[in-house]
């Protein structure tokens, strides 16, 4: 058999899973949501500063999520008050 190939019954053996995650993944799709007006200011420079303090909270977490990849904090240091802000680590999405 050439390298790189499956036989006709491993194709058979992987046909299944692969089209139930592929359903799935269909179905994912099909239940996103469009960007919110928040999530739109985000095309625009400098529009999410200007706007930051009229947002209520939804709005604000929206834009949060849309532009945070996730939020590390780090551990505290016994015996010694350390800032969060020292020990906090931003990961932006790329």
């Amino acid at each position: 058999m050439a390298r790189g190939t499956i036989s006709l019954g491993e194709w058979l053996a992987a046909r299944e899973p692969l089209q139930d995650r592929l359903a799935a993944a269909k179905a994912a799709a099909g239940t996103t949501r469009r960007p919110s007006a928040a999530a739109k200011l985000l095309g625009r420079p400098g529009a999410v500063r200007e706007a930051w303090p009229a947002l209520d909270h939804q709005s604000r977490r929206e834009i949060l999520d849309a532009v945070l990849a996730r939020v590390v904090v780090g551990p505290a240091n016994r015996g010694r008050w350390t800032p969060t802000a020292e020990r906090v680590t931003l990961e932006w999405c790329v």
